[in-house]
């Protein structure tokens, strides 16, 4: 049974790029699929041809997603697909766009990353070895990857040749929707956003899955209240980065802020000091949001918020 990767392409990069990273990483991996994010022309044709290499061709495309540059719903559907056909070598030119959401795609698959390497091989034990150029390119370091999966992008450069060997392959002959990959979407709420909010819901990494950072925005949804993470979470492309509270994000200043499982770091503690009510929930009685909230419950917050959306379930007539 031959090894398969996977290729990553964006809407920016260019044909020649593409065909040369497959061919510079055919040595490594026999075979790759390739997933095509963005309104890439040439694979808008029924039938392309690509090197031999590439078993498959997938195009992801979405017109609302197009001009956004948040990333993270690039990542989430990327992750989906690579946990369904368990690929664990992913290769992209780099570039602005790959160079960002590699490394959060390593993050949400728990796996390993290097950008603007120089090149990639296999050694003979069978682990991959990466060749990156270090202060300033004038000494090349060589690393291999410590856990599956592996993300990297390629530079492009000469030893990208061109690929004069095609073979042609009929992809999906309609575009994939991305949204069927995505398990969950993060909306605002409809009030009047982070900033003016009268009230605000928080979640820090305490909050831990994706699926309970959705039981918190379920939560700030039943109570009207918008909805924001600590730095952590958005890092790791669970919740996406407009959602930010802090100095890197938005400086809200809500009537009353909850919240759930955040350390309270003085970069997020900026960001919703000027609340009139704030109640902290962590499980360590030593975190620094108990230094300046008004209110402070030492309680695993996913309970919490679980015990808060029974009551509002069983209670609904009262909100």
């Amino acid at each position: 049974m031959k090894m398969t990767g996977t290729l990553l392409a964006f809407r920016d990069d260019l044909l020649s790029e593409i065909w040369g990273l497959a061919g510079a990483c055919a040595g490594v991996i026999p075979e790759f699929d390739l997933l095509v994010f963005g309104n890439h022309e040439y694979f808008r044709q029924d039938e392309v041809a690509v090197p031999e290499c590439i078993k498959s061709v997938l195009v992801f495309e979405n017109p609302e997603l197009e001009e956004q540059w948040d990333l993270s719903p690039h990542a989430e559907i990327a992750a989906a697909y690579l946990r369904e056909s368990k690929s664990q070598t992913v290769f992209a030119v780099s570039g602005e766009t790959a160079n960002r959401v590699l490394p959060i795609l390593s993050s949400i698959l728990d796996g390993s990353c290097l950008i603007d390497l120089k090149a990639i091989e296999r050694l003979p034990s069978g682990e991959l070895c990466a060749a990156k150029g270090i202060w300033d390119m004038n000494l090349t370091a060589r690393y291999t990857f410590n856990k599956n999966p592996i993300f990297a992008t390629l530079q492009a450069g000469d030893r990208f040749a061109a690929t004069n060997t095609l073979k042609p392959i009929r992809h999906n002959s309609e575009m994939i929707n991305i949204h069927a990959y995505q398990s969950y979407e993060y909306k605002q709420s409809d009030n009047e956003g982070l900033a003016d909010a009268p009230m605000l819901i928080v979640a820090g990494r305490g909050m831990g899955s994706r699926e309970t950072f959705i039981n918190a925005q379920k939560l700030a949804q039943e109570l009207k209240a918008a909805f924001g993470a600590t730095r952590p979470p958005v890092q790791d492309a669970i919740v996406p980065y407009p959602l930010l509270v802090g100095v890197s994000g938005t400086i809200c200043a809500p009537d009353k802020c909850l919240i759930l499982g955040a350390s309270g770091a003085a970069a997020f503690a900026a960001g919703v000091e000027k609340s009139n009510t704030i109640i902290g929930v962590n499980t360590d009685p030593f975190a620094e949001i108990f230094s300046f909230c008004d209110y402070g419950l030492i309680a695993d917050c996913r309970e919490v918020t679980d015990a808060m959306l029974n009551y509002i379930e069983g209670h609904r007539n009262e909100f």
